[in-house]
């Protein structure tokens, strides 16, 4: 039996203030995923990008969209979430779907107004362990 304080820890992306990802114990963490550019052409462009961002961002953690435990999505304007939802489900693998929240949150960059944070198994190792 494995001991705990033995396991690695993996930072993926790892910046001055927080890593875009931690793997531990089979389990990734994603951050708040926002969408990689600042300008889009209406909301539901803006959530196929954050959807992109986090598919790019989960595979560098060694999982995918089909190992999803866990989503919170977060949204400025909760009134936007059936329009999120209609790229919501289009994106999803349709045997799979991961347990969910959304809340609406004011967002600390302006630009946003959406961004998602993951939980998922890891399916293999990590790309990055910085």
């Amino acid at each position: 039996m494995t001991r705990v304080d033995k396991l690695p820890v993996h930072c993926v992306g790892r910046g001055q203030l927080m890593s875009e990802a931690v793997v531990y114990g089979g389990v990734a963490w994603l951050s708040g995923v926002v969408a990689a550019a600042h300008e889009f052409d209406g909301f539901e462009a803006e959530v196929h990008a954050v959807l992109a961002n986090a598919d790019a961002q989960l595979a560098k953690a060694g999982a995918s969209r089909s190992t999803l435990l866990h989503v919170t999505v977060h949204i400025a304007d909760i009134s936007l979430m059936p329009r999120f939802n209609a790229v919501w489900k289009a994106w999803l693998i349709e045997a799979h779907r991961p347990a969910r929240v959304a809340v609406q949150t004011p967002m600390v960059d302006q630009r946003f107004s959406v961004a998602v944070s993951c939980v998922a198994a890891v399916a293999i190792a990590p790309v990055e362990d910085l």
